[in-house]
């Protein structure tokens, strides 16, 4: 009978379990899903071949975490790191489905294979609305990673990492993501300039293979919170940083075989610098006030890189560089550590010196220099915490250091070797057992309390508290793997606060210690951020703060305020609702934007947060530049354009109306008919009228205008000629412009008062004259006087233009002969134009590209003295060099290009250039400038390219035996500099500026002035020489160099010692441009030339050379 009731009652239970179970396997077969998101799963599966049901039991699985509390189910986060058996193809989907996944986690310690390696998952990301966090690390399918990444609006964080990864478009340009981390050693190219905007990312991590010479330029509007830069180049080149932020925070550039350059605008608030590269370069750090952590690894370091301690350093590391003494300059009270390790110290330290500041934990590490045997005759070295000197020659080891061999890390002591231990008290005492015989000291801790807050800028404080700890043992603490930035200690209050930067949230693992104690403590870091539903903030907008705010919540506030200095806008945030992580609350009044505190106070308890605030009116000052310094932006975030005689439009990037080249249509019969090109405005042309030097007015032709050009007649023919201007009027706005238009004297056979033709032929006037009482000279008679018979390499034709030998130079009159020898080195660091002969140089250089007011003023200016190189080479026969401005400040002109192309060629070439076909002569230097989207500031502004070159207050030749004064600067009709002159140890160098250039691709006519000469000595000054520009978007310059020869030839009656002189003539063939540099010597031979003698002679000569020609 008890048996009977036994099984009753097993019966019972066991009916019991039954149906739990069967109610629980009813619940999970009741969980359905969406079709779409289902087969999405399921080709999961089978793509990276899981151990996991291929049914709605799925969401049990350690890879997929489901919301089951929804109908249907959605997958909320998917994370694998094994892959198992095949399981089958997953077969084509055309579009995964996951409409709440919020984390995607792929990763593998290890190559795997996946099922299906022609479909990738990082071409279905885009489709995941919800997603937060990606991480696909190793994952083999990934090799480009598509753009479309970048529309994930509530995308926070992503990871990839993988060999396979060969190419990135944009580097997720836009994207709202905090944290981005790339890695790839496939990966060799990638931009980082100013096209980027990633508004939201605080930590960039880059890891990747350059295939060359790589220049990242990081601007505040691109990167306006970034403060934790990790780059690690993985081969042997050399990679340039302009870091161009505000920001504060760490950077870190790794990878021992790069050449690291930094260039650092504003280093006011970093506090970590990490440079690993064997040969780079680095900054001077003296005046980084915040600097903390210093690590450099580099050949190229041989003493420090600051003249004084930074003020907060608290860690330096000079490991793998090339110390050969550590300098003499005191430990500051703030330095807690010092690394010299593997370096090539041989000289004596003076420790008493070094050390007299130490703090109580000091580190020093000396290891691995075999030839460091610097001795340690001081006891302030046995106050050293932890001195590390193994692999050294230093010997004989003080007695204090073979005591603790724990905290020196160094070979036992001598055998029979015996420590003076002493007990100084038992009170409040831990026993640290060493190697060693105890030693009992007053060290001991006991922590209290532990918090941690969050601080702007990816930085955190921790402060800790104890119950019991000696002043002069006061704990230290760290976390694993960083270093804090500032650690304090208050006696008064037993508590200690350490800084960081760069912390993950989450379980952080504590060590807490002073010279003999040390213990571990784990502490939670949870995230304290502001975010918000608007992509940009304005009345009304949500937002949502999130931290710990207690359990009561009876009471909250919170209030916002701005930081910036002069923008002191406020407002109060309505609470909308409150927990104990989050608070949500509208915006009450409007706000500037930027970097703003917000003042919480919840129950009686107040904190203050500070973060970016995005308001549409700091967007627009962000993306437009504060609408590109020519307006201003509204709460609203438009532009409000300056008022001045021309009008704006795109967000007062572009002014209005402007003419920057002319055409006369009929130039050879009425010159009645004009075109003006220029930009004349997106909102239409109606209304214009246009005069033509102020007084001639040309009617605007109906139906033929647009924004780039408007045709116009003239009610009749100009009655003067050469270049005229043009004012225009435009529904109010204003333009005045000068040497717009030419007109031509139709009775000078078709020139004006003064021309520059594009291949000249020469230099000689031949308008008929006479002597007194004579009859008139025929131009060939006046060219054999002026040009001494076309100076024996020549003759004189009919119209009076020399005829010059092979190899003669038509232009100078057959003075000068082409070069067979000319070589030609381009500059490596700037496109400075310089050149030899026989030890005597001449040259110029680019100083700056200047704006010009209505009044002559400079309204903005750009230095140029910072470029990227680039030189090629064509089996000697061609070398070009083009250079690149760099231009790494926070200005409306930081979008501006400027380039210059130097060429050289051994062989004649033909270059098309502004509609014609320039010819350049064997052994000619071709030199372009481009400037292209400048910001003007008017409509009336205009370009100046700035020159600066050395010349000579006096100077002279010899010439038939008499001395000739030799004019420095030679000018034109209207002032405007034609020709410089430098006379250099019988070497003459010729510069010829030209009228000519290219604006918008057409030709337009450019001035040349001398801005001023500054004396340097007694011989020589400074001609600073200005070439001015219309307004353009895309300005191009376009002179060449060609070498030339004279052979002296002794006359009969002066001193025939003289040697053969070479000359160099820079020859403008078809330029336009910025400048003809004419540079070369001069032979003037010191004889008498006889004019008659031989010119038959010649002529005879020429005709037979053409005879055999034929």
């Amino acid at each position: 009978m008890i048996v009977r009731d036994n099984y009753r009652r097993v019966f019972l239970v066991l009916s019991i379990i039954s149906l739990i179970l069967s109610v629980s396997l009813g619940y999970v077969s009741a969980l359905t899903f969406d079709q779409n998101e289902y087969d999405s799963a399921i080709w999961i599966i089978k793509q990276y071949r899981l151990l996991v049901p291929m049914d709605t039991e799925l969401c049990s699985s350690v890879v997929f975490e489901c919301n089951e509390s929804s109908s249907p189910a959605h997958i909320t986060s998917i994370v694998i790191d094994k892959t198992y058996n095949s399981l089958g193809a997953p077969g084509y989907i055309s579009a995964l489905s996951f409409p709440q996944l919020n984390q995607l986690y792929i990763g593998f310690s290890q190559p795997v294979t996946v099922e299906d390696p022609s479909q990738s998952i990082i071409n279905h990301v885009a489709n995941f609305a919800s997603l937060t966090i990606l991480r696909l690390e190793n994952e083999p399918t990934v090799t480009t990673i598509p753009t479309n990444i970048s529309t994930l609006s509530l995308l926070d964080t992503i990871s990839i990492v993988g060999d396979g990864v060969t190419s990135i478009t944009n580097l997720f340009n836009n994207s709202k993501a905090t944290t981005i981390k790339l890695s790839s050693t496939a990966l060799t190219a990638l931009t980082i300039d100013g096209s980027l905007y990633l508004p939201n990312v605080t930590m960039l991590t880059i890891t990747m293979a350059p295939s060359g010479p790589l220049t990242f330029t990081l601007l505040q509007k691109s990167f306006p919170r970034l403060n934790y830069l990790i780059f690690t180049g993985t081969t042997n080149t050399s990679v340039t940083f302009y870091h161009n932020l505000t920001n504060g925070g760490a950077l870190s550039f790794l990878g021992k075989n790069s050449t690291y350059t930094i260039h650092v605008q504003d280093p006011t608030d970093i506090q970590f610098l990490t440079i690993k590269g064997r040969n780079s370069n680095v900054p001077d750090v003296t005046n980084w006030n915040q600097l903390s952590g210093l690590t450099v690894e580099s050949k190229m370091l041989t003493t420090y890189p600051f003249t004084t301690f930074p003020p907060a350093i608290s860690s330096i590391t000079f490991s793998n560089s090339n110390f050969t003494k550590i300098p003499n300059i005191p430990y500051p009270d703030t330095l807690d550590s010092a690394y010299y390790d593997n370096n090539n110290l041989q000289e004596d330290v003076d420790f008493d010196f070094l050390l007299q500041n130490m703090r109580p934990n000091f580190v020093l590490n000396v290891q691995y220099n075999p030839l460091f045997s610097t001795p340690l005759n001081t006891s302030r070295v046995c106050n050293i915490y932890m001195f590390l000197y193994a692999f050294t020659a230093i010997s004989p080891i003080p007695d204090c250091l073979s005591c603790y061999t724990k905290f020196t890390n160094q070979q036992p002591p001598p055998q029979q070797f015996a420590c003076d231990i002493q007990l100084t008290s038992t009170t409040g005492m831990v026993l640290i057992f060493g190697n060693f015989p105890v030693t009992v000291v007053e060290v001991g801790f006991v922590i209290k309390q532990t918090t941690i807050k969050q601080l702007p800028f990816n930085k955190a404080i921790v402060k800790m508290s104890y119950d019991f700890v000696n002043y002069d043992q006061y704990p230290f603490g760290g976390i694993i793997d960083f270093i804090p930035s500032i650690s304090t200690y208050e006696n008064s209050t037993g508590t200690s606060a350490f800084s960081f930067t760069g912390l993950s949230f989450g379980v952080l693992n504590m060590t807490v210690h002073n010279s003999y104690y040390l213990v571990y403590h784990e502490i939670i870091y949870l995230q304290e951020r502001v975010a918000h539903d608007d992509e940009y903030v304005s009345v009304g907008s949500i937002i949502k703060l999130i931290g710990n705010f207690g359990t009561s919540l009876q009471q909250a506030s919170v209030t916002i305020q701005n930081v910036v200095p002069g923008q002191n806008s406020q407002s109060i945030c309505n609470i909308v609702d409150i927990s104990e992580t989050s608070i949500n609350c509208t915006l009450a009044a409007q706000m500037t934007g930027g970097m703003v505190t917000y003042n919480v106070t919840v129950d009686g308890y107040s904190n203050t947060y500070t973060f970016q605030l995005l308001t549409l009116q700091s967007q627009c000052q962000i993306l437009t530049k504060s609408c590109h310094g020519n307006g201003v932006c509204t709460p609203n975030g438009d532009c409000i354009c300056n008022i001045n005689q021309g009008g704006y439009y795109n967000n007062c990037s572009k002014s209005y109306p402007v003419v920057t080249s002319s055409v006369v249509n009929d130039q050879s019969t009425t010159q009645r008919s004009i075109s003006l090109m220029g930009d004349f405005g997106p909102f239409g042309q109606a209304g214009i009228s246009i005069k033509i030097n102020n007084t001639m007015n040309c009617i605007v032709n109906a139906g033929e205008t647009s924004q780039t050009n408007v045709n116009c007649t003239l009610e009749s023919s100009p009655t003067q000629y050469g270049l005229a201007s043009v004012q225009l009027d435009l529904n109010g706005f204003m333009f005045d412009g000068k040497r717009l238009v030419r007109f031509i004297n139709p009775s000078s056979g078709g020139t004006t008062t003064s021309s520059t033709t594009s291949t000249p032929t020469t230099t000689t006037t031949t308008t008929t004259s006479s002597t007194s009482g004579g009859n008139p000279k025929t131009p060939q008679e006046i060219c054999e006087e002026s040009t001494r018979n076309c100076f024996g390499h020549g003759y004189c034709d009919e119209n009076g233009k020399c005829q010059c030998e092979p190899k003669y130079n038509p232009v100078d009159n057959c003075l000068t002969q082409f070069t067979d020898n000319s070589t030609f080195t381009p500059n490596t660091t700037s496109p400075s134009s310089k050149i030899d002969v026989d030890g005597v140089e001449f040259g110029f250089d680019l100083v700056a590209i200047q704006e010009i007011g209505l009044d002559n003023e400079i309204v903005k200016e750009l230095l140029t003295n910072n470029w990227m190189t680039n030189i090629t080479s064509n089996n000697s026969l061609l070398v070009s060099a083009s250079y690149q401005l760099v231009i790494a400040n926070e200005s409306v002109l930081e979008d501006t290009l400027v380039t210059v192309n130097v060429s050289f060629s051994t062989q004649s070439r033909t270059i098309p250039f502004g509609g014609q076909v320039l010819v350049l002569d064997p052994n000619a230097i071709k030199l372009s400038v481009g400037v292209s989207n400048w910001i003007f500031s008017s409509n009336v502004a205009t370009l100046r390219v700035v020159l600066k070159s050395t010349v000579n207050i006096q100077q002279s030749i010899e010439y038939e035996c008499q001395k000739t004064d030799i004019d420095t600067f030679t000018y034109g009709d209207y002032g405007t500099l034609q020709y410089l002159r430098v006379l250099k140890d019988n070497v003459q160098f010729n510069g010829r500026f030209i009228d000519f250039a290219l604006a918008d691709g057409r030709p337009t006519y450019s001035q040349t002035l001398l801005i001023n000469e500054t004396q340097i000595n007694d011989q020589e000054s400074v001609a600073m020489i200005g070439v001015t520009l219309p307004q353009c978007q895309t300005c191009i310059l376009d002179p060449d160099f060609t070498p030339l020869l004279v052979v002296n030839e002794p006359g009969d009656h002066c001193d025939s010692s003289s040697n053969t002189w070479k000359i160099i003539v820079g020859c403008v063939v078809g330029g336009i441009g910025l400048v003809a540099i004419v540079v070369g010597t001069v032979l003037y031979t010191k004889k008498k030339i006889i004019f008659n003698r031989h010119n038959k002679a010649m002529h005879a000569k020429l005709k037979k050379m053409e005879s055999n020609n034929q």
